[in-house]
């Protein structure tokens, strides 16, 4: 598992510092460390030594740019990464963030994703650069090393000659234990002196080469190379150049040569050979030139990957500008209250809807020194606090109600639903709760049922009144009449009829059939058999006559309907259409009325309307006037169906309605 990387947040706003560092957590990859202050963020430095810094530019007193400017001036501290965050986009304030030595420039707000991805390019790039200073370090000790011993050889030797001048076996003795190849040439090129490294590095037998010249010796190749720094140091000039040799154990290497005049008397008498193998510096300095080129690499794409983002942000960047207020628009204003909690519930970010529903401070919130559970009433604080423990334990649940007592002393409903939140590794981290202000809900839920049961109430009342009504009518009508009929019978009985029994019994019959109409018109209004027998369209238009012929109005009907439908489609149809024709009549003194009832492919629609006086619809709901309409919208709503009024005083009413078939 990788070690956790120290990142160090220094921002004066406490939410944006709960926010970053629970996003930074969430990914398992840093340890956060936070600062509220400039001051207080480089006195944390000193301490935790962190691997990247997030700053933010606009605080107060010591800004983002003091504290950067101060930590590039302290060698401990200039290297560390800094990405600046700022909500200014000018250039003016990215190119002053990169002079002072930021690494990146992020705007608010930023995307989650984003942000870590160059949190994590900076610091793969500060750990480049860590391990490219330490090679460089590493390279430029060993070159040291190396110049030093050269130097040294070559002070050595310079010793060495002046020795030979006078010691001609000391110079011998020397040159057998140096760790260099060294040879002596006369003037004629003929060897004269070659030390012991030399004859084993370059597989030559000293008594075969003493007194040869380097012509009989050497190949054409090193000759070619080399004659002219030969005859450079034959004139009096130090030379030297590089060649490719197999040494004796055949092995490739690569030799520096320096060709210095050996001069007596003010004349060269012959020339120095000093041969040194640097093979191993010139693999160090490849590995150090690929090494640079490889990093010059990296750094070249994510230059290119830095410059193709910053394209695609400068073009998103009016976008996100546009909606920014519409998003701080929406977050001030949204009447959901979110929260973010960790495992223990302690909360770390809120929405300003907090302080909307709630009438407290959100920072007090933030900071624990209330809770929710202090404002919910009493009534509702032990199932609260038991839901409470089922998120902290790892619960999802939905839709808790329960009331609170607003700082104001308002009695508010909510409704809260907490989700659990997890991390990559499938590992939970906390919890979000989301809280909604349904007082309004409940109070119309409350006035609507209020408001349907009084109807319920009257409707229940009408329909008890309709059944005294004709309750009163069988007892008015057929009562007297079959009472009538009763005393013909008896009068019929009596022994001392003086009355011809043909008349009582025309009386009789006349009394009967003055019974059975009665029976059929109060039968009629029940369910008249016209409609039974011929059908909705006849019966209305039936009915529409007769009452054309009795009162002085117009009454214009269209339809298109040829076809039967089912007894209680039929009733209701009829039933409404009557109602509405006769409190036309009888309420609203109208001249004229139209009606149309068309047949779609799955509903029959109707339309009524009048010209008569009108009425206020909300006079007559409040007042519970007018209930026999509303018996027939609840019974076509009983139906499935839809049913509308609509009617303003001296304009007329209009009346419109639907049944599905």
């Amino acid at each position: 598992m990788e070690m956790q990387r120290n990142i160090l947040i220094i921002d004066d706003t406490q939410s944006m510092l709960l926010l970053l560092k629970f996003m930074l957590e969430t990914t398992g990859e840093f340890q956060v460390f936070t600062a509220a202050s400039g001051k207080d963020g480089l006195r944390l430095i000193e301490q935790i030594k962190p691997d990247l810094i997030l700053l933010d530019i606009a605080m107060p007193g010591f800004s983002g740019f003091d504290v950067c400017k101060n930590l590039s001036e302290n060698k401990e501290t200039k290297d560390i990464p800094i990405i600046f965050l700022s909500a200014f986009t000018d250039t003016f304030q990215k190119i002053k963030a990169f002079e002072l030595g930021g690494v990146d420039y992020i705007t608010k707000p930023f995307n989650e994703e984003e942000l870590i991805a160059r949190i994590n390019i900076q610091l793969k790039i500060a750990n480049l650069n860590k391990q490219l200073r330490k090679s460089n370090e590493h390279l430029e000790e060993r070159v040291k090393q190396r110049t030093t011993a050269l130097e040294n050889e070559i002070a050595y030797r310079k010793e060495t000659e002046e020795k030979l001048l006078q010691n001609r076996n000391m110079l011998e003795q020397i040159a057998d234990n140096s760790s260099a190849f060294i040879a002596l040439l006369n003037t004629k090129l003929e060897y004269i002196f070659i030390s012991k490294e030399y004859e084993v590095f370059f597989r030559l037998q000293k008594e075969k080469l003493i007194g040869k010249k380097i012509n009989q010796i050497l190949s054409e190749e090193y000759l070619s190379k080399a004659m002219p720094f030969l005859k450079k140091a034959l004139q009096g000039e130090k030379t030297k150049f590089s060649y490719f040799v197999l040494n004796s154990l055949n092995e490739r290497k690569e030799v520096n040569t320096i060709y210095t005049p050996y001069i007596q008397n003010n004349e060269v008498t012959g020339i120095i050979v000093l041969a040194i193998d640097i093979t191993e510096i010139k693999k160090t300095e490849a590995l150090l030139i690929k090494t640079q080129n490889e990093l010059k690499e990296i750094n070249n794409q994510l230059e290119n990957k830095i410059i193709e983002r910053t394209k695609e942000l400068v073009l998103k960047n009016d976008e996100l500008y546009q909606s920014k207020n519409l998003f701080k628009y929406f977050v001030n204003h949204s009447v959901s209250w979110e929260i973010f909690c960790d495992k223990q519930g302690n909360p770390l970010y809120c929405t300003p809807a907090f302080e909307k529903i709630t009438g407290y401070k959100m920072e007090q919130y933030l900071q624990g020194i209330i809770k929710i559970k202090d404002f919910v009433i009493d009534a509702d604080k032990e199932k609260y606090i038991q839901y409470s423990k089922k998120a902290i334990k790892g619960d999802n649940f939905e839709n808790l109600e329960f009331r609170i007592l607003t700082a104001n002393k308002q009695t508010k409903y909510l409704s809260k639903s907490v989700f659990q939140v997890y991390n990559q590794k499938n590992e939970r981290i906390g919890f979000r709760a989301g809280l909604i202000d349904i007082s309004k809900q409940k109070e119309e839920k409350a006035a609507r049922i209020a408001a349907e049961n009084k109807i319920f109430n009257a409707i229940i009342e009408s329909e008890e009144k309709e059944r005294a009504h004709f309750a009163k009518e069988l007892h008015d009508g057929i009562g007297p009449i079959l009472s009538t009929i009763k005393m013909f019978a008896e009068w019929l009985k009596r022994p001392d009829l003086k009355t011809p029994k043909d008349e009582i019994y025309k009386k009789m019959e006349y009394s009967i059939e003055e019974a059975v109409s009665t029976v059929k018109e109060i039968s009629n209004n029940l369910s008249p058999h016209i409609l039974a027998n011929f059908g909705l369209v006849f019966a209305l238009k039936s009915f529409i006559e007769k009452t054309q012929a009795l009162n002085s109005l117009v009454i214009h009907f269209i339809t298109n309907i040829k076809q039967r439908f089912s007894n209680e489609i039929e009733i209701t149809i009829y039933r409404a259409l009557l109602e509405c024709i006769n409190n036309s009549i009888k309420h609203a003194q109208a001249k004229n009325i139209s009606i149309s009832l068309q047949l779609t492919s799955d509903k029959i629609e109707a339309k009524f309307s009048d010209d008569g006086i009108g009425f206020d619809y909300d006079y007559v709901i409040q007042q519970q006037k007018g209930l026999g309409l509303f018996n027939i919208q609840n019974r076509i709503h009983t139906l499935g169906g839809n049913f509308k009024i609509q009617s303003v005083i001296h304009q007329g009413v209009n009346i419109w309605f639907e049944l599905y078939i």
